[in-house]
């Protein structure tokens, strides 16, 4: 499993195995990175993890070529900004129970019109 065909995978409706993560450690990461799974998330809404944690434990999972999700503490458009300036492959966002919210929510997370801005860092 690799980054790249993440997103097909998820909408092609395949079976995904992952693992919430509350240990914000490269090894860690480098361990599940090697099991088999498919995707790690980072759970930033139960655990104390920090935006260099997040940073560092992303750029792992992208240097061993797994998805790394970032589970935000909440749907606030800076907490969505962290998790996808650090290069995070996505995001899970806790307690959507609203159309409005979902719509909010992805425009928080795309560029432009009203949306992200774009900065030319490679993540």
């Amino acid at each position: 499993m690799n980054t790249k065909n993440f997103r097909a995978r998820m909408l092609k409706r395949e079976l995904l195995v992952g693992i919430f993560l509350k240990t914000p450690a490269l090894e860690n990461i480098e361990v599940l990175a090697l099991s088999g799974l498919d995707f790690i998330c980072l759970d930033c809404e139960h655990a104390p993890i920090d935006r260099r944690d997040m940073d560092t434990c992303v750029a792992m999972g992208r240097a061993l070529d797994i998805p790394t999700l970032i589970r935000v503490p909440q749907g606030s458009r800076v907490e969505i900004l962290k998790a996808l300036d650090v290069g995070a492959t996505g995001i899970v966002v806790p307690h959507v129970n609203t159309v409005e919210k979902a719509q909010k929510i992805s425009r928080y997370a795309r560029f432009g019109h009203g949306g992200r801005g774009f900065a030319g860092s490679t993540r």
